[in-house]
């Protein structure tokens, strides 16, 4: 195991020192936008400025929000359109300083990966118990930076760790997340990604009536992952989603498949696993009704624990209607014909009756607060009731989520797109 983990690590760093950095966008009026900015809501200013390729940089950059008595004063700032680094971030109320962070990165690049926010992060969880982390941001180059993080577990105790990003380039990255414990096993994910940035060659006869949405193939291994209550270890999977519209009748083509050897700790299964799964679906916009979405689909998976494999037929419709500060949504799925069963048990914790599930969620400037609920038409039983409030813009959000059937209760942040 420590050999497998030295090469992994290896193979992150060795990939960050070879790769060539991403070149992006030019910063069209970026300084002159800043300078037009103050207003009586705003007040930015910037001690100096320099341009170096695409990228400008600002010194001492100061940002006030006049009404809230918030300012944000930032040592530096690394802009470019789709890539921005701060560095020693303070942000002040009432000239009392509230928050500090020594780097944060905002990416947005094609496929880049997502890093928490350096906040703190606490809940409840199966396997942690009560627990509490904070993260850390650090940005050695642009096609190699990352995330750091310590914390404590009431089951688990004591806790470091760190995520590595690794971007090869606009198509291919990769990442390796490393989590250790004072009473746990050390927790890893090591994931290489290839993005289909356009349509690749053997869709090439089909270009000229397929719009290709998203197209990905992923290679990943992960060490003690916590799926729902159970405890695997995803010793290898290799995976491939993609979306496509098709101008056949405006159908979309959704397909997700899989190939992954499993060993299933907590019921001491271990083999292999092969998923694939279909949809077609189109989509309408309705008066008064807002948006419509049909669909059907066939989910298989095939394992090598004969006599274990199962298949489904279901078909499904959506609907999305926003109303003011409202907003609604609804999914009844209907499975046509279901046969089978898994030997793993954390392929039987999904639902799969038919069933509906809705969303009402209510928008408040730049909070959401929502309650989704799974319901079981089988079984006549709620299967899930999830309460949240998530506060968001356009760089990151911080989520607050509460599993009612599972009594889960967690706090978390992603960076989003600059």
């Amino acid at each position: 195991m420590n050999k497998i983990r030295f090469w992994l690590l290896a193979v992150v760093l060795a990939g960050g020192v070879f790769a060539q950095p991403v070149a992006g966008g030019g910063t069209p009026n970026i300084v002159t936008q800043l300078e037009a900015a103050n207003s009586d809501m705003l007040d930015v200013a910037f001690a100096r400025f320099v341009t170096e390729k695409e990228t400008t940089i600002f010194y001492e950059l100061s940002v006030g929000l006049k009404p809230l008595k918030l300012r944000a004063d930032l040592a530096q700032v690394d802009y470019r359109p789709d890539l921005v680094v701060a560095y020693h971030s303070r942000l002040s109320w009432l000239d009392f300083p509230v928050y500090y962070a020594p780097t944060l990165i905002f990416d947005s690049r094609p496929s880049a990966y997502s890093i928490p926010t350096p906040l703190p992060e606490f809940g409840v969880g199966a396997f942690r118990g009560a627990y509490w982390c904070w993260n850390a941001h650090y940005f050695l180059r642009e096609n190699l930076y990352g995330n750091l993080q310590f914390g404590r577990a009431e089951e688990k105790g004591a806790g470091y760790g760190f995520q590595q990003i690794v971007r090869l380039s606009d198509a291919a990255q990769l990442t390796y997340i490393n989590q250790n414990w004072q009473y746990w096993p050390t927790q890893e994910t090591f994931s290489w990604e290839y993005s289909f940035l356009e349509i690749p060659s053997f869709n090439a006869r089909y270009a000229n009536r397929i719009r290709n949405e998203f197209n990905s193939l992923r290679v990943t291994r992960i060490n003690y992952e916590e799926y729902n209550n159970d405890l695997l270890m995803r010793e290898f999977e290799l995976s491939y989603i993609g979306n496509f519209k098709l101008n056949w009748q405006k159908i979309s083509f959704y397909t997700s498949n899989s190939y992954a050897s499993l060993n299933e700790l907590t019921s001491a299964q271990a083999g292999y696993r092969w998923a694939s799964l279909s949809e077609l679906y189109k989509e309408y916009a309705v008066p008064y009704l807002g948006e419509i979405r049909p669909g059907a689909g066939y989910d298989t998976v095939k394992y090598s624990l004969r006599p274990y494999s199962w298949h489904r037929v279901y078909s499904y419709i959506e609907g999305r209607k926003e109303f003011w500060i409202w907003t609604g949504d609804i999914r009844v799925t209907d499975y046509i014909d279901q046969r089978g069963g898994s030997p793993f048990n954390y392929d039987r914790e999904e639902a799969y009756d038919d069933n509906v599930r809705t969303t009402v969620l209510l928008n408040l400037w730049m909070v959401d607060l929502g309650q989704t609920v799974q319901y079981s038409v089988y079984r006549g039983s709620i299967q899930a009731m999830i309460y949240f409030l998530r506060c968001k813009t356009e760089h990151w959000f911080i989520d607050f989520s509460y599993n009612r059937l599972k009594e889960e209760f967690a706090v978390s942040g992603q960076m989003i797109g600059f």
